[in-house]
């Protein structure tokens, strides 16, 4: 398959009003930024075992105008981080994914995606041409009990990619979350927790003319959330002249 898609910038990435983060950093906005467009051409197998499957994809990407967050030492020692568009990246890859249900009540979907990664551009008059193997990788576990109870188990890993200045470091993440569903399924409660772990973070290096740096973010974790949703009308489909009841299916947004 071949498709192109445009991705523009969002409302944080053009606003030209200064953020201050800290005394010492500065978010800034870039109101003449371009869309993006991507270019994919992927090549997709699936082969389907009973009640599970296993797809292989291999694919090539290449995205022009690429939204690039730089920055910038200011005469008073202060980083200003703005955007900027970037020439092209390339990504050249293949992602492995399967889905099993281990028994009636127990489903695990995994997947892995590996791909080579090359930057080609210019940031503030110095050209960029770098390249990086990155990988990522992502483990979904569902588990179904009595008394319409699931639990649902998402970790992911991030590996360390090349950026236009510098490095970004890698890191993993486990959210765990509890769904309860009541009144024929008309109310459902779920209690989510995400970076369980407290392994979340931005860990990240970069250079610039007559600068080095080193940041590391983390967020305040793990993050608490209680969901509760109540259907009003708990509509049933017609299909074929027969009726099916609704998807129920839990959605944790992780």
């Amino acid at each position: 398959s071949y498709s192109r898609r445009i991705e523009r910038p969002d409302g944080r990435e053009l606003d030209p009003n200064p953020q201050y983060m800290d005394p010492y950093n500065i978010r800034v906005g870039n109101p003449e930024l371009e869309p993006e467009y991507i270019n994919s051409m992927e090549l997709n197998y699936q082969k389907r075992i009973k009640t599970s499957f296993v797809s292989a994809e291999g694919y090539y990407r290449i995205n022009t105008n690429k939204i690039t967050n730089i920055k910038i030492l200011q005469e008073d020692g202060t980083f200003v981080h703005t955007f900027q568009n970037l020439n092209k990246d390339y990504s050249l890859g293949t992602e492995l994914m399967g889905n099993t249900d281990i028994t009636k009540w127990f489903n695990v979907n995994a997947s892995i995606n590996i791909f080579d990664y090359r930057l080609v551009g210019n940031v503030e008059g110095e050209d960029v041409d770098k390249q990086s193997t990155n990988w990522n990788g992502k483990l979904n576990i569902t588990m179904k009990f009595k008394y319409d109870i699931r639990v649902q188990m998402s970790g992911i890993f991030q590996g360390k990619s090349v950026t236009a200045q510098g490095t970004q470091e890698g890191f993993p993440m486990l959210n765990l979350a509890l769904r309860k569903e009541f009144f024929e399924k008309r109310l459902s409660a779920t209690l989510s927790v995400r970076d369980l772990l407290m392994t979340a973070k931005r860990e990240s290096t970069s250079t610039g003319t007559d600068f080095y740096s080193y940041d590391n973010f983390k967020r305040e974790a793990p993050i608490l959330t209680l969901d509760l949703s109540y259907t009003i009308n708990n509509y049933k489909k017609q299909r074929n002249g027969r009726t099916e009841e609704g998807n129920q299916e839990m959605d944790m947004e992780f």
